[in-house]
């Protein structure tokens, strides 16, 4: 299982480059394996997000983590934000609600490239307030969305870094 692994994220890999270079990838995400004490962890990529002009996340970056289990491509990848990002589809653990990556819905054909761009357009999109993960920003934005926006752009700077 262990070579299917390693074998399908090289892969993967290989076809972020190339969409990189076709501009498949947006232009607002970066990538880059995760590197701990001077090794490169070939099991998580490091994704950064810049966000869209005219949108309330204009000017910032935003981080995460895209994570391989042991038996990935039958299992999905994990994906968890960094730096305390704060969204209605983030869990306060940082962990995205996007459905592409649950058990229940992860297909073995499913790209890296395609939840990347799942992942950065759940962030821009308007919410889905049925199925928040923040039930307090979902509040918030029900209560009023002027309130709701100075609040994502006045997110201390720690925990969403302005680019």
């Amino acid at each position: 299982m262990e070579k299917i692994r390693e074998k399908r994220i090289n892969e993967e890999l290989n076809t972020l480059e190339r969409a990189k270079i076709t501009k498949k990838l947006p232009l607002n995400i970066q990538y880059q394996l995760v590197e701990k004490d001077g090794v490169l962890d070939d099991y998580k990529i490091l994704i950064s997000f810049k966000g869209r002009p005219d949108t309330i996340w204009q000017n910032y970056e935003i981080k995460g983590i895209l994570s391989f289990p042991t038996d990935f491509p039958i299992e999905p990848p994990s994906f968890q934000f960094i730096d305390n990002f704060q969204h209605i589809h983030v869990y306060s653990n940082g962990v995205i609600c996007l459905p592409l990556i649950t058990k229940e819905f992860w297909n073995t054909k499913t790209t890296v490239l395609n939840v990347i761009i799942q992942i950065e357009d759940l962030i821009h999109r308007p919410p889905n307030l049925a199925s928040p993960a923040n039930h307090q920003l979902s509040q918030l934005y029900l209560n009023s969305k002027e309130q709701y926006e100075n609040f994502i752009k006045n997110m201390q700077k720690d925990d969403c870094l302005p680019q």
